[in-house]
This record gives structure tokens, sequence and C-alpha cells, in this order.
């Protein structure tokens, strides 16, 4: 999963409730810790914190998944310094820059996004200019994993 192996005795940083992933992740590892500012529940052994908690929690985590958007919002680098205990940081998402050059100086280890099929590119405006998201624009992108450590 984003090029990491996950084992029984990690403990993983999320930032952003990916849900299908958490649910992958919560019985393969220790724990999942996820921030996410819009969720306030989710089960299992997914634990929701609230942000002011960052801080104190992220550096437990030895394997971290940031969403892309966390570049877009300007969070990230705050985050990347959260994480000194963290051996792999995957950067996921569509929004997620997949220049893997860009993050040669940073702790990040891999990236999972999206590329959009540039035939595609009146069909994706139109569906962004509607409102459109993820679901509606898969049709229209591939999905790629890079490893860069």
């Amino acid at each position: 999963m984003f090029g990491i192996e996950f084992t029984a005795e990690d403990t993983v940083g999320m930032i952003g409730l990916i849900g299908p992933v958490a649910k992958a992740l919560q019985s393969r590892v220790k724990e999942v810790i996820v921030f996410d500012e819009s969720v306030s529940a989710f089960g299992g052994n997914v634990s929701i914190h609230p942000m002011d908690k960052q801080a104190e929690l992220l550096p437990k985590c030895n394997k971290m998944i940031i969403t892309g958007s966390s570049t877009i919002n300007g969070s990230i680098d705050g985050l990347l310094a959260m994480c000194p205990n963290a051996t792999e940081i995957a950067m996921v998402g569509s929004s997620t820059p997949m220049f893997p050059q860009g993050w040669a100086d940073t702790k990040v280890t891999s990236l999972s996004g999206s590329w959009w099929k540039n035939e595609n590119k009146e069909e994706i405006f139109k569906c962004i200019s509607c409102g459109g998201g993820v679901m509606e624009l898969a049709p229209y992108m591939l999905k790629k994993a890079l490893y860069i450590r």
C-alpha cells in the first residue's frame, strides 16, 4: 500500500481520513491515529483526534500517510516536522504533487496520486467547473504510485 510495508508493530498516523485505507490498515497494524477536521468518529482501533493533539501524537507514529491537500493548505512543512520518528511517509490523493524531485530534501518516501489524461482536458475542466469531484473525474485519471527513497 503506497509502496510501504505495514506490520503489526506499526503505529500509523493519517492526516486526512481516507476511510478505505484506514479500514484496511486497522487489522494489519498496532494503531491508526487519524487527524481530520471534518470527522468525529470512525470506529475500530482507528482513533480520530482533535487537530491540537498533532504535536503530541505524531511523534509516536513510525509511518505516516498524509493527504496531498496539506500542500494546498500550507500545513505540510509543519506536519513533517512533527514526525521525527517516521521511517516512511506517503503523500497520497488526487492533489498530491507527483513531482519526486520536489520532495528530495524531505522525509517523504512515496507519492501516490493521479495523473490526468491530456486528451480529456475539455471533459475534465467541464466536470470541475460543474463541481464534480474525484468520483466524477475517475474516468479521466490514472492512479500512480512512486517510491522516491
